[in-house]
């Protein structure tokens, strides 16, 4: 009797537990156009995603609990829950001095300031336009620089 009314009590436990959890989801934005790639996690945990192509996203997680949105080039913004089921966010461009850019090299990370060599920029329009083309990643890239020369 004692066993069935512990397993009953642990099983009890476990849906209430369950049941706190509700999926937030919504669409991140800059400039009014969906923003790809933006981390969404939940605040002191491992938990999160990143958003679509589209600028969606969805989350399982406590209704308690803070959302952090973050993007390179782009203000980081903390935003409660509070039970809400959908939030969208417009992030911001954030303005940081020319010394901390942080430029990703083979061999690791440098100081803009301190980089000494050559880097390259490719618009996202040659590489958005080289997508879906049964090329291998070599022949593309060989396409962009010939294309610079």
């Amino acid at each position: 009797m004692s066993r069935s009314l512990t397993l009953l009590c642990m099983l009890l436990f476990c849906i209430a537990t369950y049941a706190q959890r509700i999926t937030v989801s919504g669409k991140v934005t800059a400039g009014g156009e969906g923003l790809p790639g933006v981390t969404v996690a939940v605040k002191g945990s491992t938990n999160g995603t990143i958003t679509s192509m589209d600028g969606d996203y969805s989350l399982q997680t406590e209704p308690q609990n803070t959302l952090v949105f973050s993007f390179i080039g782009y203000e980081t913004q903390e935003v409660p829950i509070n039970g809400q089921k959908t939030i969208n966010i417009e992030m911001h461009e954030s303005s940081i001095a020319i010394d901390e850019v942080v430029i990703a090299v083979p061999y690791g990370t440098a100081k803009k300031s301190t980089f000494t060599g050559s880097a390259s920029v490719i618009d996202k329009k040659i590489i958005a336009a080289s997508q879906g083309q049964s090329q291998p990643a070599s022949a593309t890239l060989r396409n962009i620089f010939e294309k610079d020369l």
